[in-house]
């Protein structure tokens, strides 16, 4: 079976691994994608296997012979590269919640402007959050215009729905440049092009790939959760979920201040479920944000929730809570210190920089970063340090 392929297109760089399968299937006139994954041995259990790879490498040893693309090649047209590595020794939350719904797996969107001048499917349009095309200005479609039936990933023809509609016929609805940032960036991260040029200052553009994904997944999880009591997201159609979208990209487009005023509207909002306390819905937020936002690259958003309750009173926010949280803003983050008043040059964690200075709370450390009192400095063993000076 191997090698039976007449015609072997090279993948474009950005294209999609699930979508050069279905364009290799057209070109080799073959009835469906199907039949390539099972000459692949990339169908198991009367399934396709997911290609995405955001947890683990599949093997596409067959795929590469039948297709004379490199085993490599094939594998950056998945996310393995820059998801699928992070997983590979543990399993952490950001990979767990990249692969239950950070992907594309129930449904398809794409940009029929793309499909009409490029002719494959991009990789960006597996990416769940991304709602937009950047190029085209433009929402992406997952429903047929014509049978309003979901865009399959596995379709038998990529420019076609199974009703016949061809996808390239349709007029997508335009959106401001504004709504394609998320999109733009995403895609400038994933592909490594210069930064978007932009006199926006938003946090998320100094973070990773990964990270960026998952805080905007969270952030609009909570949101929809907390408003529309929608908890699975990979189910909402693009339509719907870019308006959630662009309602946590405003939390982020004028740090801190927009994430303040989302804030106060958390917790001035009150819950009217039966049975419930009318600031249920607010607690269980907090406990969230301090159990899923736990990683070094996330604590400016602590910083910044801390000042927050300290500028703003409220009875919600209980000092209970507030210790806990400054606590494990220290267990789970400690920011690491060379000191140049320490004679042998030592690293230091927070704790004992406070230690050293007299001080004892962690935001006072992040306030001496800020007076430069404390900056930054590059060292390739580890990912922050700062030089202490006196």
């Amino acid at each position: 079976m191997i090698g039976s392929l007449i015609l072997h297109p090279k993948p474009f760089h950005d294209e999609s691994l699930k979508g050069y399968i279905i364009r290799l299937a057209n070109l080799n006139l073959c009835p469906d994608p199907n039949r390539i994954y099972k000459m692949a041995g990339l169908f198991k259990s009367n399934s396709v296997v997911n290609v995405n790879m955001v947890k683990e490498k599949v093997n596409l040893a067959r795929l590469s012979a039948m297709t004379t693309c490199s085993e490599d090649q094939l594998v950056s047209l998945s996310f393995y590269n820059e998801f699928g590595k992070s997983g590979k020794n543990s399993y952490n939350h950001k990979t767990q919640k990249m692969l239950r719904n950070g992907t594309c797996v129930y449904k398809q969107q794409i940009c029929p402007h793309c499909l009409a001048e490029k002719g494959y499917h991009h990789k960006l349009w597996d990416v769940n959050i991304v709602t937009t095309c950047p190029t085209h200005l433009c929402l992406l479609i997952d429903e047929c215009p014509q049978c309003g039936k979901k865009i399959s990933a596995h379709r038998s023809n990529l420019m076609k729905c199974q009703c016949g509609y061809d996808f390239r016929k349709t007029q997508a609805d335009k959106v401001p440049v504004e709504h394609t940032y998320l999109s733009n960036l995403i895609n400038r991260k994933m592909f490594s092009l210069l930064p978007i040029n932009s006199s926006i200052i938003n946090p998320l553009a100094d973070l990773e790939l990964l990270d960026i994904i998952y805080l905007v997944m969270f952030f609009c999880e909570e949101k929809s959760r907390f408003y529309h009591g929608i908890k699975r997201m990979q189910f909402v159609r693009n339509a719907v979920l870019h308006g959630f979208i662009q309602d946590t990209m405003n939390i982020f487009e004028k740090w801190p201040t927009s994430f303040y005023e989302f804030l106060a509207d958390m917790t001035e909002y009150k819950s009217t479920e039966k049975g419930k306390h009318e600031h249920a819905s607010f607690y269980a937020f907090n406990t969230r944000l301090y159990t899923c936002l736990r990683d070094p690259e996330f604590l400016f958003i602590y910083q910044e929730y801390i000042n927050y309750y300290e500028q703003n009173d409220s009875i919600y926010f209980k000092v209970r809570f507030k210790e806990t949280l400054e606590k494990k803003l220290i267990q789970q983050k400690p920011l690491v210190i060379k000191s140049n008043h320490l004679n042998d040059l030592k690293y230091c964690t927070t704790k004992e920089v406070m230690n050293l200075l007299g001080i004892r709370r962690q935001v006072q450390v992040a306030s001496l970063k800020e007076s430069k009192m404390i900056k930054t400095v590059k060292d390739a063993n580890l990912k922050i340090r700062y030089n202490l000076f006196f």
